[in-house]
């Protein structure tokens, strides 16, 4: 699957949505909101709690490729930026506290 297969999911008329991109991509210290997840990736993020609707932030970025370091709630996760590749977020506008 190509990465502009996996961009055509996030919106329903198959654009990409203003403001949209990859938890891979996106800033350190900003929240986020989880627009739409890689049905790929869904398998393995969604027992974690990371699916459409949730609320993260990426804390750190491991070196050398390593995985991200997120804030989902009071709980860090480290997730492989290969599975970050297929969650899709939009900055949140009033940030919360744990962020």
């Amino acid at each position: 699957m190509s990465n502009s297969e996996l961009a055509t999911r996030v919106s329903t008329d198959g654009r990409v949505v203003p403001g949209t991109r990859r938890l891979a991509d996106a800033a350190s210290g900003r929240p986020l909101l989880v627009v739409a997840v890689d049905p790929t990736c869904r398998a393995s993020l969604s027992p974690e709690g990371i699916d459409v609707g949730v609320e993260v932030c990426v804390e750190r970025r491991l070196a050398l490729g390593g995985p991200l370091i997120v804030r989902l709630g009071s709980a860090r996760l480290a997730i492989a930026r290969s599975l970050a590749a297929g969650v899709f977020v939009e900055t949140v506008e009033e940030p919360r506290p744990q962020c």
